[in-house]
């Protein structure tokens, strides 16, 4: 009967050899990072395509909604007015500075110069069509039916409203009974619309000594240079836009707006 001799278990075939370990090691040492090398891959990928799901719908949510700037009707109805640099100087054509004027001289500059050189022919009212589409207050209407969806612009609301304060406080100081278009109610109403006007315009012209004067802790604002919608370009696009109003207007409250 032929005798086995046993094996070694170092002997044997089935057993790696030193070589086969080091080469799977190896193996596992340069998966390592090309697994790492591949996950950041599959990460910025992943960021590229993000963000431009985000670009995108950001344009689009742009492109549906109107670009909006100070003072600006919001839903885009009135066309833009260029805007200029304005130096505020002292205006006699406009304030009453002489104290030689008597209240009828003084009363009358302001209704009748400031209404030229400050209001448009329909008074800055217009029509807009389908109101009920725009982000908007119930329109005016004229008590006849004259005209409907009429709205007016606010900036000759502001000058209207401070023409009458003026009015009103040459009246004042001047020893007369206010106007019944004078009414105490209204003229408040105008204090209050000014003051929210100027609080939305937020100017931050930078104001200083006041040219020519010795005055040094306090300023007048005049001299500084400000950054203004053109008033003429601005008058003329309401001419534009309004319809024929002049007598509309009269029946109009536009301060209850």
């Amino acid at each position: 009967m032929e005798k086995y001799t046993k094996v070694l278990s170092s002997e044997s075939e089935d057993e790696p050899s030193p070589t086969f370990r080091e080469r799977k090691r190896q193996r596992k040492c340069l998966s390592l990072p090309a697994i790492l090398i591949g996950m950041l891959a599959g990460s910025l990928m992943f960021n590229v395509v993000l963000l431009s799901l985000l670009w995108r719908a950001a344009e689009h949510s742009n492109s549906c909604q109107p670009v909006r700037n100070l003072a600006e009707e919001v839903n885009g109805l009135i066309p833009k007015v260029p805007l200029k640099t304005v130096v505020f100087r002292k205006a006699p054509e406009y304030i009453p500075y002489d104290q030689k004027m008597n209240y009828t001289e003084k009363d009358q500059l302001v209704a009748t110069t400031w209404k030229k050189a400050f209001m448009p022919e329909g008074r800055g009212f217009l029509t807009v069509d389908n109101p009920e589409d725009y982000v908007l207050v119930a329109p005016l209407t004229t008590p006849n039916g004259t005209a409907v969806n009429m709205y007016g612009m606010a900036a000759f609301h502001g000058v209207h409203c401070l023409g009458l304060i003026f009015r009103a406080y040459l009246a004042s100081t001047h020893g007369h009974k206010l106007p019944a278009s004078l009414a105490v109610e209204h003229v408040y109403h105008c204090f209050d619309y000014v003051r929210q006007s100027l609080m939305c315009a937020g100017d931050m012209a930078l104001e200083g000594i006041t040219p020519g004067s010795n005055i040094t802790d306090r300023t007048l604002g005049l001299g500084a240079t400000h950054i203004c919608k053109d008033w003429d370009a601005l008058m003329d696009l309401a001419d534009e836009l309004a319809k024929p109003l002049d007598v509309i207007y009269d029946q109009v409250i536009a301060s209850e707006g």
